[in-house]
């Protein structure tokens, strides 16, 4: 399961559309750990900062892994699931982190659920069993990161006297590539084992947002870091 080594009946020039996407993925997450890890200062400061280099970081090695275990082995459905968990501690951690007054006791429980379901799909699907291959980890995990980035933007708008824009977009970002998440990534079997050119343009839409959401990332902490604002409510 690879959005990466999926081959269907499609145009030669979307063909190679497909493959152009899928080089940029590595190269974005490479260039924007190059771009923001010499900044010392700033990765001490900023937990948001740090955070979000610890994803792209943990991102790249995934992408690259997923890319050799397609290619030697056929599959790489395991770190669909590792990736997954990965998601939901990082974004929860920083939405904890962005959070201003208000209580984070309802996100702390949805997000321990989703953890413990999570590792549960770990230690019984079995990855090697293409066709039967069905998890619903990551669309649980967008799902949740999805209520959490509502609830933590509701409070900054209504909290904040002045809403800097850099800050807001940062939130949106985060809700508009897990809403399509949860939306693109349900019929999960579906787009494993069916060569068809519907699946093939769901990963392609799930391919094309994830980049925009890496870029999106990368240019806002960028430009953040250029206006000496830290995107998070407090230092270490």
């Amino acid at each position: 399961m690879n959005h990466f080594f999926i081959i269907v009946q499609i145009s030669k020039s979307v063909a190679e559309t497909f493959r152009t996407l899928s080089i940029l993925s590595p190269a974005i997450l490479a260039i924007g750990l190059v771009l923001m890890l010499p900044d010392l200062k700033r990765i001490k400061r900023d937990k948001v900062y740090r955070t979000t280099i610890v994803y792209l970081a943990f991102s790249l090695c995934i992408d690259l892994m997923s890319r050799f275990m397609g290619y030697f082995q056929n599959n790489n459905q395991l770190l669909w699931l590792c990736l997954s968990l990965l998601e939901i501690i990082i974004f929860c951690y920083i939405f904890y982190t962005l959070r201003k007054k208000e209580k984070y006791h309802f996100e702390f429980i949805i997000s321990l659920c989703a953890i413990v379901y999570i590792v549960y799909e770990l230690f019984t699907i079995n990855p090697i069993e293409v066709k039967t291959f069905q998890t619903y980890s990551k669309t649980i995990s967008s799902f949740v990161i999805v209520l959490i980035a509502m609830r933590n933007i509701y409070h900054y708008v209504i909290t904040e006297k002045e809403i800097i824009s850099n800050q807001l977009w940062f939130r949106l970002n985060i809700l508009i590539y897990f809403s399509m998440n949860v939306v693109l990534l349900l019929p999960i079997n579906f787009l494993v084992n069916h060569e068809s050119t519907s699946a093939f343009w769901i990963w392609f839409a799930y391919l094309f947002f994830t980049l925009i959401f890496y870029l999106g990332l990368i240019v806002l902490l960028w430009k953040n870091g250029k206006s000496q604002k830290q995107l998070l409510s407090g230092s270490q």
